[in-house]
């Protein structure tokens, strides 16, 4: 666990303030814990249509799956 980490919980903040709904939710804190550690992260616009494409694009690669796919720091993810 890195920085990228960190950068994941921020997309998924954003994304869960913006669609106004939790992005991995389960009964099971355990079921949770696995969602968020093989994330299937559905495109913000799905929940947010008024979302544009480049706000889309962004949080999808913080929610990337792979760490190396996300934005290395949190500089890189302010530009």
């Amino acid at each position: 666990v890195d920085a990228r980490a960190d950068l994941f919980a921020v997309g998924a903040v954003l994304w869960e303030l913006i669609a106004g709904r939790k992005l991995f939710d389960a009964e099971n804190p355990l079921r949770i814990i696995e969602m968020i550690r093989a994330p299937v992260v559905p495109p913000l616009r799905g929940a947010a249509p008024l979302v544009d494409d480049e706000l889309d694009a962004i949080l999808a690669r913080a929610l990337a799956p792979s760490p190396d796919d996300r934005f290395q720091s949190a500089r890189e993810l302010a530009k």
